[in-house]
């Protein structure tokens, strides 16, 4: 973009009346015009904006601002960039002290740039800083004054255009983050260095996918302690208080050795509720801070099946009702729905609570057979905090009916009252795969901003930056631009590839319809689900489902049996010709970042067919297991290669083959 251009986007984005008056040089022809100014007392969380501020402005422009403090500015350059709660801020009438929670002051004026903030102490680098609003200004000066992307972890993933000169246009923007809390989970879990990363390469991956969640301004300082409030209870009262927990077929308790921790509660236990209000009770006595109900059920199904608690329930839906319904949608009802009675027990727990302390904050999930909108009004205070747990039944592709079905809950949700968080599971799935939805993704994510989600959390990102960049590019991105339309954010990811940008365009489009297309509707006998449902009723799904019942594996956890079946290996013949025109497009300039984001690009296709082809001898008892070791050798030598890429969390590729394969994916490095 030439500076002519540059300085007409910026004022379009401030509108017409900040285009009046000069523009302030940073650097100039390759000459600093500008020092940063920290406060003379300044928290880390200052310094550190500062140094990610000198970092990018370096690379675009190849001059290193100084940085100093305000009892040291020199006289020449005369430019001022001041980070932070500067004296000087204050000066200039800006007052961060009214501002709110992450909140910065970014005003140009008198040939200086103000990035202020209330600045405060804590580590720079955590995820939960009550005062990132500093480092959240520099981000947004980067994104929008820079054009600075970043598409995934470490130096390769940070885009950066070139120039001579940084300009800045006169004018005053307060900037604040959209959502209260944003966040998506790490993904770094249970890494097997064996067949994941090497312990070194795990530290570095962490440090950079930190450093790549904090540009795009991840925080969970204001997010309420959610959780399962009752795991470990059966254990402590079991025995004395048995009618405390779930009945079904007349027995209290947990049905199966080892699910202890996962018994649900009879809700409508008056007893019960009292000893939840005086547990809370204790732990009000104890803190200072601002007092949290956790409601959160066991991680699982409601199924107490006592007549109390059913009369708790909303009429259940018929057997035709559930002929109709999808495979997914269908799980919502079993073995009860009994979203009324988890509402209700919400709402009496909050009142009880509210008693004690009127400004409590309850939270509770929406999840499993409690996922569905009360069937009946009922009204909750805002303090109500809901996780809206888009759990693993809702994978992508969904049907049509899917999405719509999704939308209408939330909508039910809202109508309560409660204040609504949106904490999917859906990015667990695809293992290393290029199993890319970016579109019905951003679909239901803009329709739940729109309306009145307060906060995000996902879990997790797992990583495969490879093969699903553009996808993971926008799960972070549209956090900061939730109304921006998908094209223009996925746009924003492509042009980081220069002259290959169309051919890897082209590439992704191709991933995302053969994922879409396996959305196809497919009918299933009831029996291959994994939840009770009448033995004559079929279920329709995708074709995914189909391929995952017929190998007894799952989304979530065993991904990779299924693997080769859902990419199977004819698919990445196409896929390869669209990338050799990538190639071709950057063929000039070998070295340059284009090329070697067009490699990074090659190295995710070429693991994936890898995985692909290990998964296939897997699934094929005929493969003597000698050829199954070297093949998985092969495999580890090629992660081992290039590990330092980041191509791929291959913590997350290690932990969903060992739960595919189970022993026999660990042989490597055992005796």
């Amino acid at each position: 973009m030439t500076r002519c251009m540059w300085i007409m986007a910026i004022a379009g984005l401030m509108g017409a009346a900040l285009a009046l008056g000069e523009e302030t040089a940073i650097v100039e022809d390759g000459e600093a015009r500008a020092v940063v100014v920290i406060p003379s007392d300044a928290y880390p969380i200052a310094e550190y904006a500062a140094e990610e501020l000198v970092r990018h402005v370096e690379k675009a422009t190849g001059v290193a601002l100084s940085v100093v403090d305000e009892g040291n500015i020199p006289e020449e350059p005369a430019g001022r960039v001041f980070v932070g709660s500067t004296a000087q801020a204050g000066e200039a009438g800006i007052d961060v002290s009214a501002l709110a929670p992450e909140a910065v002051v970014i005003d140009v004026r008198g040939g200086h740039l103000f990035i202020a903030a209330e600045d405060g102490p804590g580590d720079p680098e955590s995820e939960s800083h009550a005062n990132p609003g500093s480092l959240w200004g520099v981000y947004d000066v980067l994104d929008r004054e820079l054009g600075v992307r970043w598409l995934w972890p470490g130096e390769l993933g940070t885009y950066v255009p070139e120039r001579d000169s940084l300009y800045v246009e006169p004018g005053e923007r307060t900037v604040e983050p959209r959502f209260r809390w944003r966040r998506l989970r790490h993904g770094i879990r249970n890494n097997d260095p064996r067949i994941g990363f090497t312990e070194e390469a795990l530290e570095d991956y962490r440090e950079a996918q930190g450093a790549f969640l904090r540009r795009h301004r991840m925080n969970t300082h204001d997010r309420p302690p959610f959780g399962h409030r009752f795991g470990g209870w059966w254990e402590e009262y079991g025995d004395e208080h048995s009618e405390w927990f779930k009945e079904w077929d007349g027995e209290r308790g947990p049905r199966h050795a080892g699910r202890e921790r996962r018994v649900s509660m009879c809700v409508s236990n008056p007893e019960l509720r009292d000893k939840v209000i005086e547990l809370w009770q204790a732990e009000l006595d104890e803190s200072s801070e601002t007092p949290f109900l956790r409601l959160g059920e066991a991680d699982g199904r409601g199924w107490c099946h006592c007549q109390d608690c059913i009369a708790w329930d909303a009429p259940q839906p018929s057997k035709e009702e559930l002929k109709a319904m999808s495979h997914y949608i269908a799980r919502n009802y079993f073995p009860l729905n009994v979203s009324d009675r988890y509402a209700r027990f919400w709402r009496v727990m909050h009142e009880r609570a509210a008693e004690t302390a009127p400004d409590v904050r309850t939270t509770a999930y929406i999840y499993t057979n409690y996922f569905v909108a009360p069937s009946e009004p009922i009204t909750f205070s805002s303090n109500v905090h809901l996780d809206f747990v888009a759990w693993g039944g809702f994978w992508f592709p969904r049907l049509v009916e899917e999405q719509e079905w999704v939308r209408k809950q939330w909508l039910g949700w809202r109508e309560t009252g409660a204040s609504l968080s949106y904490r999917p599971n859906y990015f667990l799935d695809g293992y290393v795969m290029p199993h890319v939805f970016s579109r019905q993704f951003a679909d239901i994510f803009q329709f739940i901003e729109r309306h009145d989600a307060v906060g995000t959390d996902f879990d997790s990102l797992k990583g495969q930056w490879a093969v699903q960049g553009p996808l993971l590019y926008l799960a972070a991105r549209i956090h900061t631009r939730p109304r921006a339309s998908v094209d223009e954010l996925l746009n924003e990811y492509y042009q980081a590839f220069g002259p290959a940008a169309e051919a890897v365009r082209a590439y992704f489009e191709y991933w995302e319809a053969h994922t879409t297309r396996q959305g196809v509707s497919r009918t299933f006998p009831a029996w291959q689900m994994t939840v009770r449902v009448p033995s004559d009723v079929e279920r329709r799904g995708t074709r995914i489902d189909e391929i995952m019942a017929d190998r007894d594996s799952s989304r979530l956890f065993s991904y990779a049996r299924a693997a080769h079946a859902i990419f199977p290996p004819a698919s990445f013949e196409p896929a390869q010709e669209i990338l050799d025109e990538a190639h071709e497009a950057v063929a000039e300039a070998p070295d340059s970042e284009y090329a070697r984001r067009v490699e990074f690009l090659q190295v995710g296709l070429d693991h994936a067919r890898m995985c692909v082809e290990l998964a296939a001898s897997f699934d094929n008892e005929a493969v003597p297991e000698y050829e199954r070791r070297e093949a998985y050798e092969r495999l580890v030598e090629f992660r081992r290669t290039h590990e330092a890429l980041f191509f791929s969390n291959l913590s997350h590729a290690a932990n969903i083959e060992t739960n595919s394969w189970g022993d026999r994916s660990g042989f490597i490095g055992s005796e």
